[in-house]
């Protein structure tokens, strides 16, 4: 629910934009995101901490000072233990996965307000299609919250098949014309596209467990900024240097581009579900009375993982 704030955002401003750019220009609209980007600041400086948080850290500074001095020391293995935690297979095939899958999402969104204008949409027009995104990714961002939160429903399968899909329908996109064909597109990219923010804190958990979800999701977010860096390289490589304006054709081979690292995103990513392995997997039997109770001993762990990721969130 709070993401969700985002894919408001995204329907609210781009109309709102258009108009600030027709009124104030472009460096005054640039002052004013400036200055709506320093609210943050003090919105953020009014968000006290609740009484649940203020306990938990006087339980973690009570029980550090309790601590014995060797234990202090062999807290300096955390780190390599950590590290070598997060060079799974999985992980780095999920690392691959978020790198290809911003570039791509970059490229779309680079080059989805000129294809719109070659194919004679209106400046208002491209800006109502962009919050068509918005409209997506809101209903994205709340609908894969719910199927998330359900154990019975895959996270993994829900991020394969959005990716799966959003690729198909942009390789399609060069093919559609018509305002109604362009605005479920947008919409549908807002949806398949908002909910993977909503399911990437949740798969590292499942790769790399809870204990090393910062450093898994710090590593992930620095696949995507590594992606977002291609992005401007594979721009000038696309642009059609003989003339001021993108041609049509530079435009498709944009769009293929960006279909296609969608699909090898989500091929890269079907990878990381491969079953484990009979050592890891091992089978822990108890007997209770004449019934016989067989459980596994990960998936145990894992479901404790779960429950306490969500209590904190």
């Amino acid at each position: 629910m709070v993401t969700c704030g985002c894919a408001v955002a995204m329907i609210t401003l781009p109309p709102i934009m258009d108009q600030c750019v027709l009124s104030f220009g472009i460096h005054g609209t640039f002052r004013l995101i400036g200055a709506a980007f320093s609210q943050c600041a003090v919105f953020g400086a009014l968000m006290r901490p609740n009484s649940v948080e203020m306990n938990r850290k006087k339980e973690n500074i009570t029980s550090i000072s309790e601590e014995s001095f060797d234990n202090q020391l062999g807290k300096g293995k955390s780190v390599v233990n950590c590290l070598s935690a997060l060079r799974s297979v999985e992980f780095v095939l999920f690392c691959i996965c978020t790198f290809c899958w911003n570039v791509s999402y970059n490229i779309s969104n680079l080059y989805f307000p000129k294809y719109f204008k070659i194919n004679g949409v209106s400046k208002l027009d491209v800006s109502y299609l962009l919050s068509a995104t918005g409209i997506g990714n809101l209903c994205g961002r709340f609908l894969v919250g719910l199927a998330a939160s359900d154990r019975k429903i895959g996270s993994r399968l829900l991020h394969f098949g959005q990716f799966s899909l959003i690729g198909i329908f942009t390789l399609f996109l060069p093919f559609y014309k018509n305002f109604t064909s362009q605005f479920l597109y947008m919409a549908a990219f807002g949806l398949y596209t908002g909910g993977a923010w909503i399911l990437q804190a949740v798969i590292v958990v499942e790769l790399v467990s809870l204990s090393n979800l910062a450093s898994g999701y710090g590593i992930m977010m620095l696949c995507g900024g590594l992606g977002q860096l291609v992005v401007p390289l594979l721009a000038e490589l696309l642009d059609d240097s003989t003339n001021n304006n993108i041609t049509d054709i530079d435009l498709s081979k944009a769009f293929t581009l960006s279909g296609s690292l969608y699909i090898i995103s989500a091929m890269l990513f079907a990878l990381t579900a491969r079953k484990p392995s009979s050592k890891s997997n091992a089978l822990t039997t108890t007997r209770h009375g004449d019934k016989k109770i067989t459980s596994n001993a990960n998936d145990l762990s894992y479901e404790l993982e779960m429950e306490l990721f969500i209590e904190k969130h």
